[in-house]
């Protein structure tokens, strides 16, 4: 398990480093110190196993060590982003049934619902932490342990229904894909992983829980520093990132920043990019400016965890037109499917379905979790190549993926629907990655602005569901039947034209 990693570390190389962010570095022993003694307090509040833990703070080494304490009492915890409107927090708050809340000391009253708990965490500026205070301070006689089917984490992603779903994964979820990934990407003591995602995001599943189980250093990185190349680029070279996962577009804003990315990136080994397809040309720049890495492209959505992975060749060739989601990790099982459940043959476009022990024990709602059946249907789209690697083909609904986050395109539009007299409205992403948003307005009053329409939106919405682009529209494109026509909606989009 992670956690005997963790201890081992503490009592092999104590002094080793574990945890760092722009205030605070933590060695391993004081990281395995720091986690029991949280762990040691939620116990003595009540916390039972498997308990919904959720936690709302801002990114930082803290935040790590919550959800260890979490995992130590045997809780599963719920990373609840600041970020989002509170709307939405008290919604995932309520679907989950957390009975207790970990916020920071300074955070405003009103962060739990009804039956949950709040307790309160130092926030960065502070020294002193308030589960120091209970009776014990470090660890207990014997710590609670779930079984390996028992939850650890529950990570929202968008649902095909227009409603966010909280996806449960198990302990031995988190055990088999970090265990693999870790032998994979061959991490050790001397590996230095940097975080860039916000724990809500499955992506830093992989950081924390590899970085542990590799007895590997971990940097935690605010909320900001992936949009900004500069910093980015000072940080690795600082901290001598070895190995890092991001979303393509952090990989392309670097390359377009003109600096030298082989000097700056000279400690860089490990690259894995997933979330989104990375055009080629832009793939083959990245790969050309860090000629001494070794670029992984891994593909699995919030419920599967890793199911396909590719290392690329280096340099890529010329005559490569598209990158390969790979093949799947021993214990994973993939399968081409058409509509009615037949595997297709290879080089036929069909629906990936996968079978695999690290796929999520099911989805999470009021309370109550619907398990998931032993084959997932992702709803991605795919072709097996006579080599046995999977291309990716696209999807068959209303979800995109934007900055590597998987969205759904109906999420946003049943907030628009609720707008003051919108007849029908549409959203779409275009080749840019930019959101639009498509209204028909009713009656003869003044139209809104779209700036307007966009805080209503922001204030329903995390910020990467409030679409960039308005546009108010007379009539929406539709097939024959009256169904929305997405296709030329896109179209009209990639063409830069308007709707009449």
């Amino acid at each position: 398990m992670i956690l005997d990693a963790l201890t081992e570390a503490r009592e092999s190389i104590p002094d080793a480093p574990a945890l760092k962010d722009v205030r605070t570095e933590l060695t391993y022993d004081e990281f395995a110190r720091e986690v029991d003694a949280l762990a040691a307090r939620l116990i003595e509040l009540g916390v039972s196993i498997e308990d919904r833990i959720a936690i709302k703070t801002s990114k930082s080494v803290w935040t790590v060590v919550a959800i260890l304490a979490v995992v130590r009492a045997a809780g599963c915890y719920v990373p609840i982003s600041h970020l989002n409107p509170a709307r939405r927090q008290a919604q995932q708050l309520e679907d989950t049934g957390a009975t207790f809340l970990l916020a920071p000391v300074n955070a405003s009253s009103d962060n739990g619902v009804g039956y949950c708990r709040v307790i309160r965490l130092s926030s960065d500026d502070e020294i002193h932490h308030p589960w120091r205070k209970c009776s014990y301070r470090s660890t207990l006689p014997e710590w609670p342990e779930c079984t390996p089917e028992g939850s650890v984490y529950v990570i929202f992603t968008s649902g095909t229904t227009g409603r966010p779903k909280g996806i449960v994964h198990s302990k031995r979820s988190i055990e088999i894909d970090c265990a693999w990934t870790v032998e994979l990407l061959e991490m050790g003591q001397s590996d230095r992983v940097l975080n860039l995602t916000p724990f809500d995001w499955d992506v830093s599943v992989f950081d924390m829980f590899a970085s542990i189980k590799a007895n590997a250093a971990l940097y935690v990185s605010d909320e900001l520093l992936a949009r900004s190349p500069q910093q980015l680029l000072e940080t690795i070279e600082r901290e001598r990132i070895s190995v890092m996962m991001v979303v393509p577009r952090t990989l392309i804003l670097l390359v377009e920043s003109g600096e030298d990315l082989a000097a700056s990136c000279s400690s860089l080994r490990a690259v894995v990019f997933t979330g989104e397809v990375f055009p080629i040309e832009q793939l083959r720049r990245v790969v050309a400016a860090l000629p001494s890495v070794v670029f992984y492209n891994v593909y699995g959505t919030t419920e599967t965890n890793t199911c396909l992975y590719y290392r690329l060749p280096n340099p890529l060739p010329e005559s490569s037109a598209e990158i390969p989601l790979g093949i799947a990790p021993p214990y994973t099982n993939i399968e081409i499917v058409d509509d009615s459940g037949a595997l297709v043959s290879d080089g036929d476009i069909g629906e990936i379905h996968v079978t695999s022990p690290v796929t999520m024990l099911g989805y999470i709602q009021d309370g109550e979790m619907k398990p998931c059946t032993a084959r997932y249907a992702t709803g991605d789209l795919g072709s097996r190549r006579v080599d046995g690697q999977i291309v990716y083909r696209g999807r068959r609904d209303t979800q995109r993926v934007v900055r590597g986050v998987r969205i759904d395109l109906l999420e946003i539009e049943r907030v628009l629907d609720t707008y003051d007299r919108v007849g029908e409205c549409a959203a779409a992403l275009d080749e840019d990655g930019r959101l639009h948003a498509f209204l028909r307005f009713e009656g003869n009053a003044p139209l809104p602005a779209a700036l307007a329409i966009r805080q209503y939106v922001a204030e329903h919405l995390p910020p990467y569901l409030v679409p960039q682009v308005v546009t108010i529209v007379t009539a929406l494109p539709r097939h024959p039947n009256g169904k929305l026509d997405r296709k030329r909606l896109d179209d009209m989009i990639h063409a830069k034209g308007t709707i009449s």
